[in-house]
């Protein structure tokens, strides 16, 4: 534990220049959002822009697991040759990754909860409570957190793929090699996922999200939401799978 409480540390550190310009780029965002929301009048700039910030965070791990992966670059054979596992490795830069999103995203959070609900409620048509948006706005985080982890997994698998091609074929080929694997795992993924085995295997424990928010005043019956239990366990084991495989690589297969 104290040898990842120190990895945590040192990826802290590294992480942190990173965190201060993603910051600026979201206040200057924030701050143009406001400049033409006074010079015209319209609230939409802040609902749009704070919903747009809000939604670019689910690629938040996505981005940053190869900028910490490219900073590691000029180091990369003290980081490989730690004696820690390649699963405390990544787990550690992960996690650094995921408390620099958390703190965006709750900044980002508060900026959506003042456009859409105290400057301009865009509920104010409906009868949606507190507890209502409290709720909504808790499924939307944890939905764009797990997102951000799973694409962060991937973004790391395809780097540890590079790495090890690299050494086999060369930069060139394995640039190409990789590229062409992403594609053709969008394509099987998206395929998979209107399959009917995919179906049979991920759809069951249904959840009825808007049993979560209905009320005796709150009226959805145009809404309708399902998540599935099968469908979150799918993904997390495909998840933990990728990075397992990342980790090996990092282990056994990566050289400097």
């Amino acid at each position: 534990m104290n040898v990842w409480r120190g990895l945590l540390k040192k990826e802290y550190r590294l992480g942190l220049p990173v965190m201060v310009i993603e910051l600026s780029v979201l206040f200057l965002c924030i701050g143009f959002a406001f400049f033409l929301e006074w010079k015209t009048g319209r609230p939409d700039f802040l609902i749009v822009t704070s919903v747009m910030l809000l939604f670019f965070h689910c690629f938040f791990l996505f981005v940053y697991m190869p900028v910490s992966l490219a900073l590691e670059k000029k180091r990369m054979h003290l980081w490989l040759h730690n004696p820690a596992s390649g699963a405390v490795l990544l787990s550690a830069k992960m996690a650094a990754g995921l408390l620099f999103m958390v703190a965006s995203l709750f900044i980002t959070s508060l900026f959506v909860l003042y456009s859409c609900v105290f400057h301009y409620d865009v509920f104010q048509e409906s009868n949606v409570t507190g507890l209502h948006i409290f709720r909504i706005g808790i499924l939307i985080i944890l939905h764009i957190i797990v997102t951000s982890l799973q694409l962060g997994i991937w973004i790391s698998f395809i780097w540890g793929m590079d790495q090890l091609l690299q050494r086999l074929v060369g930069k060139v080929a394995s640039g190409v090699a990789v590229a062409l694997f992403f594609i053709g795992s969008v394509w099987l993924l998206t395929k998979m996922a209107s399959s009917q085995v995919y179906t049979y295997l991920t759809h069951w424990g249904q959840i009825h999200v808007v049993s979560l928010f209905t009320s005796d005043q709150l009226d959805v019956k145009n809404f309708s939401y399902n998540l599935y239990i099968g469908e979150l366990v799918f993904d997390s084991l495909v998840a933990l799978l990728l990075f397992f495989i990342t980790s090996w690589i990092i282990d056994r297969k990566v050289e400097v």
